[in-house]
């Protein structure tokens, strides 16, 4: 592997550098490809849309309630998505092998809020 940043530039050598003269190296970001099928989540009222990997666990976070109303559940309208948490307006559930199409529901009313102790 080369890392080629500033320094040396295009695999040249770094000896004619004069700044910086201590080069560290923080991480390096690697790539492993595989001949999996990502499958696509669309989320409907949330975020957590994009293509997965089967058994990914996949983050859903509700938008925020329209006035009047409060966060009901997580309805799957197709796929086989198992949704821990479904009243919870932040849930995960593990990607299948399949696309899967989920959205946030809200009902009537304002959701009450415990007191601060």
């Amino acid at each position: 592997m080369r890392v080629n940043l500033a320094i040396g530039q295009k695999g040249g050598d770094p000896s004619a550098t004069e700044f910086p003269m201590r080069f560290e190296v923080d991480y390096i970001r690697t790539w492993q490809w595989v001949d999996a099928t990502a499958y696509n989540c669309t989320v409907d009222g949330g975020t957590g849309t994009g293509p997965y990997l089967p058994e990914t666990m996949v983050s859903l976070t509700a938008n925020m309630a329209p006035p009047g109303k409060s966060f009901d559940q997580w309805v799957i309208s197709s796929g086989s998505a198992v949704i821990a948490a479904v009243h919870n307006p932040v849930a995960t559930f593990t990607m299948p092998s399949s696309d899967v199409k989920i959205i946030a529901t809200y009902k009537p009313g304002v959701a009450s809020v415990p007191p601060t102790p």
